[in-house]
């Protein structure tokens, strides 16, 4: 008796996608690094010296444990997760990210957005760069994100193709990705960016 087993999409790449991108950020950019961490308003971000990865990986709150203290998700400046509610007593620059929301193209094919949040506090988000003119932090980590992540292979995420910012790719897959301000609330404001990806 042979029985034909069919093999859905059990969109498994989703499980640890998030942790696969934060490790290639810290592994290809200094400039987000350096504009999440250097606020002080003297700081030339962009001209500071490089980080290591040990220093870039302490910046990051990737611990479900951590994620209930507020000292971890009001101090780290990039978290796994968009949704937190604590009121910000230590203004830190951040960088959220999660899956959004994923779809099937078929039985065996898909594709998922991967958002990521910029919250920066207003008084933080003029800087100066190498050239002594202002630049904006917010816009700076957005376009620093846009060059990393636009077209890029995840090494071992399990995804079926780069990441992408692009409302013509077939089958919808790219309709909801873009750029969008945002204001916080009084104090915050930054970008919300949607990437898409197939599965």
């Amino acid at each position: 008796m042979n029985e034909k087993i069919e093999v859905y999409n059990k969109f498994n790449a989703l499980k640890n996608g998030i942790e696969k991108i934060s490790d290639y950020l810290v592994l290809n950019s200094q400039d987000l690094f350096k504009l999440l961490k250097y606020i002080n308003p003297t700081d030339m971000p962009l001209s500071m010296p490089d980080l290591t990865n040990s220093e870039k990986a302490a910046m990051i709150c990737s611990d479900a444990i951590q994620m209930y203290d507020i000292n971890s998700t009001t101090k780290k400046n990039i978290i796994y997760q968009i949704d937190v509610d604590e009121a910000y007593w230590i203004a830190e620059p951040q960088l959220r990210m999660e899956v959004g929301n994923f779809f099937a193209r078929d039985s065996y094919r898909g594709y998922a957005e991967i958002n990521f949040q910029i919250v920066v506090p207003n008084k933080q988000r003029l800087f100066t760069n190498g050239a002594n003119t202002l630049a904006d932090r917010s816009i700076a980590i957005a376009l620093e994100l846009i060059r990393l992540l636009n077209g890029a292979e995840i090494p071992e995420a399990g995804f079926h193709s780069c990441l992408f910012l692009n409302k013509s790719v077939n089958d919808g897959a790219g309709r909801t990705t873009g750029v969008f301000r945002q204001t916080q609330n009084t104090g915050y404001s930054g970008y919300f960016l949607t990437f898409a990806v197939r599965l």
